[in-house]
Parts: C-alpha cells; structure tokens; sequence
C-alpha cells in the first residue's frame, strides 16, 4: 500500500529514524516569533480558512510554516474546529440582529467575536484573519 501524503508534507518535515521531524535545519530567528517585540505575525502568515499559507509569498512566513510544520493535517482539523466555533457564534448574532431587526453589531457582540482574536485564544490568528476579512 501506498501512504498518500499532503502536498506540503515533504517540504515541511523531515524524516528521521522513521518519525517526520521539524525542519531543524532552519533557525528560529529566520522564522516569525510571535513574542519578538515588533513583530507582526499577520505580515509573514495568513489564512485560507483553516489552511495556513506565507503572504505574499514572505520567505519568513514560509521558513516558520516549514519550521514549526504549521500545515500538518492535524493543526488543520484543530483550526477547522475552532473557525466552527468561531462560526457557530457568528451566525446566532446574525440570527439575533435578524430578529430584532438591527443591522449593526452590539458592543457586547464585538467584543464576542473580538474574543476569538485575542493573543491568548486558540488559533487566535486565523479567527483575527477570518474576522477581518468578512468585515468584523
């Protein structure tokens, strides 16, 4: 039997002694650290859904997927549940503002969906990509 393996795979990891293994060979000051001062992950990383991909085709974005495997299968099934959640909440305030009428979102509602965002929530990242990007 074949293994079918994703595209990304080969690339991101490396095999070694039967376990696929980080891309050790690139150092950690050439990727994105989130607790750097200054830096930006959002300008080296973004989001197709739960797909992480390098913006703009930034090399930095691209060596910190590589190097911390960001696009194994199993990040993208956690990220897929958390954007559920995130999703499930966005769609019972717009059943709320359809019921009452309101086209416009409650400063309680906001700092709801801003919650997804913050740096310590889960995959805080991509639920701030998904927010801006449909205009919350």
């Amino acid at each position: 039997m074949i293994a079918i393996k994703r595209a990304a795979e080969p690339e991101v990891l490396q095999k070694h002694k039967g376990k696929w293994n980080r891309a050790r060979h690139i150092p950690p000051h050439d990727c994105v650290d989130p607790c750097r001062e200054g830096v930006r992950p959002e300008e080296h990383l973004a989001f197709d859904d739960e797909i992480i991909r390098a913006k703009n085709e930034s090399a930095t974005g691209l060596r910190t997927i590589q190097k911390y495997g960001l696009s194994r299968e199993t990040l993208d099934l956690k990220r897929i549940r958390r954007l559920q959640s995130l999703l499930k909440v966005v769609d019972a305030i717009k059943d709320r503002m359809i019921e009452s009428g309101r086209k416009t979102l409650t400063s309680e509602e906001l700092s709801l969906l801003r919650s997804f965002a913050q740096p310590d929530a889960p995959f805080s990242s991509m639920c701030g990509c998904y927010l801006e990007t449909h205009g919350f």
